[in-house]
């Protein structure tokens, strides 16, 4: 499926070490998703994963992009400075990160806890756990930018390792031996010992990155490069992940926890697919910063060959569907089969389109943003207007027609790219 003649050796192998990685994490995260549907009710289960989606979505927001621009900034800039640029990086995201933790406790206090009904435990609990993700996450893309994939997977995870050990310490110490917590009241508890574990494992395992340089002499070049990268990818991550977010708050704000709990079920299912899109996307991140338009013909040229067997997948997999959810989440949610099934169209045909994303990603960060910005305004758009009629599907359909439009938009960009490309050549001879 990868088959871009680049450096011999370098691309493929990467590539299936980073898909077996974030296979192993997944299979946790997917464990630890059918586990709680099991183990609390359909409104308690959605109500968990309510709490899972705003922690995720204020870490997407709150990062801005710094995760995906370190691995772009350091190999576009490795030989620039006479430090290495990543160290200017730490100082920079030190300060932001501060900001950050500022911030948002006045958003989550004042605003989302409201808006959303938390608790005052579950409201602490997002802002808890994000910021110390944000320090994960960030040193574990200095592993990606200096192409560390085995320490990367094995970090990618060991996360979803804590997560799922401190979740079930918490329910069988808090709600098995002592009983003195209802079963969402000890899985929040056990949700909170996570962020512990993770930060002091992330630190000790990446502290050799952990070095600082003033940005006193070349202040104003570094932010230069640093902004011409991380402005775009910041509004883009933001655009993308309302898009992949927006679905599971609107779900809770318009239909309430128990559709929730059976759009959660569906996603987690479906969301197995996107790891193969995932696994791609951090390789290829890397490879584009240091290609352009050969890479872009390259994949192009591939697309064309795999796209039968992806076809091929998806219509067995929407067939095979019933059998799925029940088999892995109950009777219980039955509703969850039809959705499930919408969602495939997104996910796999994602897999498709990503090579073609990590091109743009590197290189023309702002035709990325205005794709996520069209699919953003569609899947907010779509789900307030088809849930009047379509009820639950409506969300499904909202993502459906986002990423259709995204890929329509996307290909006709890179197919401009490569006839401009083509008459200039024709001019040069």
């Amino acid at each position: 499926m990868l088959n871009f003649n680049l450096r011999p050796g370098s691309l493929k192998p990467a590539f299936a070490s980073v898909l077996a990685g974030n296979l192993v994490a997944a299979g946790l995260s997917f464990l630890i998703n059918v586990l709680l549907s099991r183990f609390l009710s359909v409104s308690d289960f959605g109500r968990i994963n309510l709490i899972f989606s705003l922690v995720v979505t204020f870490f997407t927001i709150a990062d801005f992009g710094f995760s995906n621009t370190t691995i772009i900034f350091y190999n576009r800039y490795k030989d620039k400075y006479q430090e290495n640029p990543l160290y200017y990086l730490n100082t920079i995201y030190l300060r932001y990160w501060i900001s950050v933790i500022i911030i948002s406790t006045v958003l989550i206090h004042f605003f989302i806890r409201g808006y959303f009904n938390l608790s005052g435990t579950e409201s602490f609990l997002i802002l808890f756990v994000f910021v110390p993700f944000m320090i994960f996450r960030y040193l574990n893309s200095c592993n990606q930018a200096y192409g560390y994939w085995k320490k990367f997977n094995i970090q990618n995870i060991l996360n979803k390792f804590l997560q799922m050990g401190a979740i079930f310490l918490g329910v069988l110490v808090l709600y098995k031996l002592w009983g003195i917590q209802s079963k969402y009241q000890a899985t929040l508890s056990g949700y909170a010992i996570y962020p512990i574990l993770l930060i002091v494992i992330s630190i000790l395992m990446n502290h050799n990155y952990l070095h600082f340089r003033g940005l006193k002499d070349n202040k104003k070049q570094v932010i230069t490069d640093l902004s011409r990268i991380a402005v775009p990818l910041g509004l883009t991550n933001i655009f993308v992940i309302i898009s992949m977010r927006f679905g599971y708050l609107a779900t809770d704000k318009l239909l309430g926890s128990d559709a929730l709990g059976i759009f959660s079920a569906a996603n987690t299912l479906a969301l197995v697919f996107p790891l193969i899109t995932t696994s791609l996307m951090n390789v290829l991140l890397r490879e584009t910063a240091t290609r352009k338009q050969d890479f872009l013909g390259k994949i192009l040229a591939t697309q064309k060959r795999y796209a039968p067997f992806l076809l091929i997948f998806m219509v067995l997999s929407i067939f095979l569907s019933r059998y799925f959810i029940l088999l892995v989440f109950g009777d219980n949610y039955a509703q969850a089969i039809s959705i499930f099934r919408i969602l495939l169209i997104p996910y796999i045909g994602g897999i498709f389109f990503t090579p073609l994303q990590s091109y743009f990603y590197s290189h023309q960060a702002k035709t990325i943003m205005t794709l996520q910005f069209l699919q953003m305004l569609i899947v907010v758009a779509g789900s307030i207007i088809l849930t009047r009629y379509f009820q639950l599907a409506g969300i499904a359909f909202a993502i459906t027609l986002s990423r259709i439009a995204g890929w329509i938009y996307i290909s006709v960009a890179a197919k401009r790219i490569l006839k401009t490309e083509l008459v200039e050549t024709s001019d040069a001879d």
